[in-house]
């Protein structure tokens, strides 16, 4: 030992703690290194497994659809070009409320509904011009080409 050390153990000083003693703790809290076991109900019987973590998912406190689901409907089935540009609102409106900008995402929603709605008025558009067409075709036509009539 230094003679610095010897001094200081000699004034009943441990090394690192100058007022002479650790520092105490609450005796609230369980001792270092210890977890309280509510099934012994008492304090310095370790437990056995690790703690465990939860993590809960919580809710966004809002209601604003973003209108995918109708976006990608109109496009399978309806307009796809319309139906791509209701996919980017839509996509556009879930970023906006994925950052908690609910009134820009709001505004995207509308956009790719109004979008969707589009798409899903010229494909009807289009599904009632080929169904006209093929009655005018197989009435008028289908069976003059039959007969012969237009050689």
């Amino acid at each position: 030992m230094s003679g610095k050390e010897a001094k200081a153990q000699e004034a009943g000083q441990q090394q690192g703690y100058p007022q002479g003693q650790p520092p105490q703790y609450d005796p609230a809290y369980p001792p270092q290194g210890q977890y309280y076991n509510p099934q012994a109900g008492a304090y310095n019987q370790p437990i056995t497994g690790q703690p465990q973590i939860v993590v809960y998912q919580q809710q966004p406190a809002h209601n604003i659809p973003d209108q995918m689901g109708y976006a990608i409907f109109v496009t399978l089935c309806c307009c796809w070009p319309m139906g791509i540009m209701a996919i980017v609102k839509a996509l556009a409106s879930r970023d906006a409320i994925a950052r908690g900008d609910l009134v820009e995402g709001k505004s995207k929603a509308e956009d790719a509904k109004r979008w969707s709605h589009w798409a899903l008025g010229v494909g009807i558009a289009f599904f009632l011009i080929i169904v006209v067409f093929l009655i005018v075709f197989y009435t008028a036509i289908f069976p003059g080409l039959i007969r012969g009539d237009y050689d």
